[in-house]
């Protein structure tokens, strides 16, 4: 009955709360719009659509206040200081649940209009431009949403101001924070891989004035608008989670050991190394297409194209690194905790460095394939084979790398405590991982083999190069069947040495032969005290033979 009154209570809140939204942004665009900020181009009949849109958001307004006025005051009367069932309303799922969404929606919104805003404002500094934008109606949609996010926050922090929070309660909010503290890195990031990329094509390309003289405007407004933006954000969000982990009260307990904090680190790892692969991939590619003679890139032309690259891979690296330092100076340099955090960096990345060489591996065995068997590929001309060696060495390359350098770690952590390691459910997870999706990409890549096989056996007509068709699915079950052939017997090998370990422990354990047990009341009779069935009970124990015991109150 208290799950269904609290998922009715913050459902409605929570409409309540959107079509509120709503109605305050139009309300608070006419006002700017008033103010002398337009909404857009003028159109024929301005004073008819205000009128339209006033009339929408005062309906909107007035359905939607008292809505959500009611819903969220039953919500916080089940939370006042007080109530015997106060904490456990602080904790439940559906209140946690409803904090994670509202934050989270109201943070992605107003991040957006503030993005938009921020790089309007730049634009306007820069220079004229084409675009024409006003910005009532992403300013009133910015204070609305942050002022409800504000005030949600506060009630937030008000939950946790009167206790500790625990479960579904504690974890789900987390999980709005964890993920702010990503959206902000990313988009810290991507806008100063854009700011750098703009600032190349400015010193190091020739001018392009097929858009305009004024063409880098509008990306270095969008590179700068994103990097402040989602740098505040980040900014904010990871110095929160960073205090509450230095608390040395209840509230750094819980959050020091919270998983959603691990599976923060991994997430930012894998993102990170994937775009500092791919981008250093991108800047390997023109150095192999002049190599091979694909383009006639001059020495300034070859600069710029490498040059951009390497700065976002270049910033997506450093910021790989951090955290990898962050997480080692968090979790210490011996114990489990560390083992399990040093499994959670090595393992992700391993995977990482194995999809890129992988995949680039694969690509290659089946254009080797198409070399070896004169596939058309290589006997039509041009410069097809040359530009997938282009493609593809370099990710084959440095996936490959990558994953020999954190495997080789893995291989020596295993070498030192095989028994522990092959415990790891970290490591067993990576293993069936792997030797699943190598299964399947190798029964996949059979099937298309065997579709052409037998279509020539039978006669069917198949239109096509056949060693081209055939080339890259044969390259991608090598490469399968090898993958899954080494993670398997890694698994194997595993599982023989828990089971011996497991053996050894039993072995090793003192067998003990059960007890017999009778059991027995001694009664005395009418009036006796307590003391004196006692007395009984302690000659019946000093007669008793070796090994035997009687137990109860003495």
């Amino acid at each position: 009955m208290q799950t269904a009154r609290r998922i009715y209570a913050y459902l409605l809140s929570g409409i309540g709360l959107g079509v509120l939204v709503w109605g305050l942004t139009l309300l608070l665009t006419a006002l700017f719009e008033a103010l002398g900020l337009a909404s857009g181009p003028r159109i024929s009949d301005a004073e008819q659509f205000s009128r339209e849109r006033l009339t929408l958001a005062a309906a909107l307004t007035a359905v939607s206040l008292p809505v959500w006025l009611i819903h969220w005051w039953l919500a916080e009367r089940a939370v006042t200081a007080g109530k015997v069932e106060a904490a456990v309303e602080r904790s439940s799922a559906v209140r946690g649940l409803f904090f994670a969404l509202v934050l989270g929606i109201l943070l992605a919104v107003a991040f957006g209009a503030a993005q938009r805003l921020l790089q309007a404002v730049i634009t306007a500094i820069l220079g004229p431009t084409e675009n024409v934008y006003a910005p009532s109606g992403d300013l009133a949609l910015f204070v609305v949403t942050g002022f409800a996010w504000g005030y949600h926050l506060s009630v937030r922090l008000r939950d946790w101001g009167r206790g500790p929070i625990e479960g579904e309660g504690a974890w789900l909010p987390r999980s709005y924070l964890y993920l702010a503290v990503l959206g902000g890195l990313l988009s810290m990031l991507s806008g100063l891989s854009a700011l750098f990329d703009v600032l190349r094509q400015l010193v190091l390309e020739p001018a392009d004035t097929s858009f305009g003289t004024e063409w880098w405007i509008t990306p270095l407004a969008s590179g700068v608008a994103g990097t402040l933006v989602g740098g505040l954000i980040w900014t904010g969000h990871w110095w929160y989670a960073n205090r509450l982990c230095a608390d040395p009260g209840w509230r750094g307990a819980s959050e020091r050991p919270a998983r959603l904090r691990l599976a923060f680190y991994v997430a930012a790892f894998v993102i990170l190394a994937i775009a500092t692969i791919g981008f250093l991939t991108t800047a390997a590619r023109p150095l192999l297409e002049a190599g091979f003679g694909i383009t006639q890139r001059g020495g300034a032309q070859l600069l710029a194209a490498v040059v951009g690259p390497l700065l976002s891979a270049a910033i997506f690296g450093v910021a790989w690194w951090l955290h990898v330092r962050w997480l080692r100076e968090e979790n210490g340099e011996g114990g489990a905790r560390a083992a399990a955090a040093w499994r959670l960096e090595a393992y992700p990345l391993a995977l990482v460095g194995l999809a890129f060489g992988g995949v680039a591996l694969g690509w290659l065995l089946g254009l080797l394939i198409d070399v070896v068997l004169g596939g058309g590929r290589t006997l039509v001309g041009g410069d097809t084979w040359r530009q997938q060696l282009s493609d593809f060495v370099p990710a084959a390359l440095l996936g490959t790398g990558l994953w020999l350098w954190q495997w080789s770690r893995v291989r020596n952590r295993y070498a030192a405590a095989p028994a522990v390691e092959a415990a790891a459910a970290t490591r067993r997870a990576t293993l069936l991982l792997v030797l699943a999706v190598a299964v399947l990409i190798a029964v996949a890549s059979l099937g298309v083999v065997l579709y052409r096989v037998f279509g020539t056996l039978f006669g069917i007509e198949l239109s096509g190069d056949v060693v081209s068709e055939l080339s890259t699915p044969l390259g991608a079950l090598l490469m399968a069947t090898a993958v899954a052939l080494y993670h398997g017997l890694a698994l194997r090998r595993d599982q023989a040495m828990r089971a011996t370990a497991g053996l050894e422990q039993r072995q090793a354990a003192p067998a003990q032969a059960p007890s017999s047990r009778i059991g027995m009341i001694l009664v005395g009779p009418p009036g006796v005290a307590a003391s004196d069935v006692n007395m009984v009970l302690d000659r019946l124990r000093a007669e008793l033979p070796d090994g035997y015991r009687l137990e109860g109150d003495a």
